[in-house]
C-alpha cells in the first residue's frame, strides 16, 4: 500500500458528471403515457354519459311512460324546430 491509500480509509469515488445519469423514465414515454391517460379519460367520461342516458330511458321505459325521448326536447332549438314543424303542417 502507498501513502495515500492509508491517510484515508476509504477510497474517493471516482468523479462523474450529474447531466450523464440517465433518466429513470424517457420524456417520449412520459408524453405517450399522459396522452394515453387523456384519451382514457375522455373515454371514460363518454362511457359514463351514455350509460347514463340509457339507464334515464330504461326506467323510463320500466315505468310504462310514453314519450320517453321527449326529455330532450328541453332545448328552445329542438322547441322551436318542434313548433315550426307542427305549424307547417296547418
Amino acid at each position: 500500500m502507498s501513502r495515500d491509500d492509508q491517510d484515508q480509509p476509504w477510497p474517493t469515488p471516482p468523479a462523474h458528471d450529474d447531466n450523464a445519469i440517465p433518466r429513470p423514465i424517457s420524456d417520449r414515454r412520459l408524453a405517450l403515457f399522459l396522452v394515453a391517460l387523456a384519451a382514457a379519460l375522455v373515454l371514460g367520461y363518454l362511457l359514463l354519459s351514455k350509460l347514463a342516458d340509457m339507464s334515464q330511458e330504461e326506467d323510463c321505459a320500466l315505468a310504462h311512460r310514453r314519450n320517453c325521448g321527449a326529455s330532450e326536447l328541453d332545448s328552445p332549438t329542438r322547441l322551436a324546430s318542434v313548433e315550426t314543424m307542427q305549424l307547417g303542417g296547418r
